[in-house]
């Protein structure tokens, strides 16, 4: 439903959505809960977020992919990282180190 709002706010900005939108996730059980419905059956206390996403995996707007939990981007943003691993991860978004005065 999210997605599809967004879809409707990107059309009148002449940027349709692009589909399906990668979804990197580092969890294999949250892998196992997208695509398997009677494992999911199984997991009823799930956030509502989960059953939104599960739906738009079935709709075919999200394609989500498995990803080492090291090579995770988004825990730049989340996470509290050892220099080395921060600086790693920021390499690989595009941001160069700046020399220190």
């Amino acid at each position: 439903m999210y997605l599809t709002q967004q879809n409707c706010i990107l059309q009148d900005l002449k940027r349709p959505l692009r589909t399906p939108i990668p979804l990197w996730i580092d969890n294999n059980s949250t892998m196992h809960i997208i695509e398997n419905p009677v494992f999911h059956e199984r997991t009823k206390h799930i956030e509502l977020d989960c059953h939104l996403i599960r739906d738009s995996y079935k709709d075919g707007c999200i394609l989500p992919s498995y990803v080492l939990t090291k090579s995770q981007l988004v825990d730049v943003f989340t996470k509290s990282l050892p220099a080395a691993v921060l600086s790693t991860l920021l390499f690989k978004m595009g941001f160069t180190p700046t020399a220190r005065p």
